[in-house]
């Protein structure tokens, strides 16, 4: 019986849990989408543009964590290496690089 990811418990951003769904790397528009989607059946905290934009931020801002994840679990074996995870592996400089100018 697996017990779980227990050191992980905690109060976190709706946005960590939505920016797994994005496949792949994802990109603005992705982000944007699933923010907006969110927002529509949520609270409303955040139905202004501004808002919008810094819940959009906050998925992309946790897509790199989920990436930096995946990095990581490649690097360590957890993850098979196929020519997909190469792609990725190959992809995130670039990708990164267009991250950091959308959310500064």
């Amino acid at each position: 019986m697996e017990i779980g990811d227990w050191e992980r418990l905690g109060r976190g951003t709706p946005a960590i849990d939505l920016a797994i769904t994005i496949p792949g790397l994802g990109d603005w528009p992705a982000f944007e989408q699933v923010a907006e989607k969110y927002l529509l059946v949520g609270n409303g905290r955040y139905m202004d543009v501004q808002g919008l934009r810094s819940f959009t931020r906050e998925i992309a801002l946790a897509k790199v964590w989920n990436v930096i994840e995946f990095l990581s679990m490649a690097a360590t074996g957890q993850v098979g290496r196929t020519s997909g995870v190469q792609s990725v592996v190959q992809r995130v400089p670039g990708w990164l690089e267009w991250v950091v100018g959308w959310i500064t």
